[in-house]
């Protein structure tokens, strides 16, 4: 099993990626059968929606400090997530 990351990023149709500030980060697990990116675009469809004229690209992090951060990113994400979930419940 390999652990793969990759950063998230939003942006329209019509205008190029800007890979500066991605919105967020995801982390799939996989073993030698599996494919990494088609895992890694049925998480992303599920934890980011996707705005009318919008696309969400994946790009591959291959550096230790991008993991480190696109795994940031992905904790964060689901912090936040969290922390919606128990303010709509109360």
């Amino acid at each position: 099993m390999k652990r793969h990351y990759y950063f998230v990023y939003r942006t329209s149709h019509s205008h190029p990626l800007d890979i500066r500030c991605p919105c967020g980060g995801v982390t799939v697990l996989c073993g030698e059968c599996d494919s990494p990116i088609k895992l890694a675009r049925a998480r992303v469809s599920r934890l980011f929606p996707k705005r009318p004229g919008e696309r969400l690209v994946l790009v591959e992090c291959l550096d230790r400090e991008a993991k480190y951060q696109a795994r940031i990113l992905e904790l964060d994400k689901r912090r936040a997530d969290n922390k919606f979930k128990i303010e709509m419940l109360s």
